[in-house]
């Protein structure tokens, strides 16, 4: 993302947080089924922005880290955070790989929710492998298209995904696309 400025969203956090379309109710649904979340399990949002997913899953998960590179979404996010009074977040301004550096967690589930088109995808994917236990997973939520012809982004995923599992992770979930309305 370094490569559009590190003021991009300077100023946004206030209209992400009132005019951002909320994510609907069946994708929540699908990933507490997915990845049978029952207030045991860590979860990493990378690219939280101003936690409008993150918050979601706060009576689902033990721990929730949200990581952003930018404060004013963050400070938004813990905003929300304590209206809501939630107090199992923790919010990160940076990287992966800075995070990564300062701190050693497992996550069951790592979220992406509209943010990993602005990432160095094969990279973030490669930082993540260590990060994810062996029943879990990521979920990359962004608009797909089935029916239409593979983007790259779709096709850095599939790669990275079966490299993944060829690797190691035995108990991955292994949905690569599912459609939420």
């Amino acid at each position: 993302m370094n490569q559009y400025g590190k003021e991009l969203f300077k100023g946004a956090a206030q209209y992400y947080s009132k005019y951002r379309p909320m994510y609907p109710p069946s994708l929540i649904r699908y990933l507490i089924r997915k990845f049978s979340l029952n207030g045991e399990q860590q979860l990493l949002d990378l690219g939280c922005g101003t936690g409008q997913l993150t918050l979601r899953f706060s009576d689902w998960c033990r721990k929730i880290v949200g990581i952003d590179l930018e404060r004013e979404m963050l400070e938004e996010a813990k905003r929300l955070q304590n209206e809501m009074r939630v107090n199992n977040i923790h919010w990160y301004e940076g990287n992966l790989e800075k995070y990564k550096s300062e701190f050693n967690e497992k996550f069951n589930l790592v979220i992406i929710a509209k943010a990993f088109h602005w990432m160095d995808r094969v990279s973030v994917l490669d930082e993540l492998y260590e990060l994810v236990t062996d029943n879990g997973g990521v979920a990359i939520i962004d608009h797909y298209e089935s029916n239409k012809k593979s983007d790259t982004m779709a096709g850095t995923i599939q790669s990275s995904y079966r490299k993944m599992v060829r690797q190691r992770k035995k108990g991955w979930k292994n949905d690569l696309f599912a459609s939420f309305h």
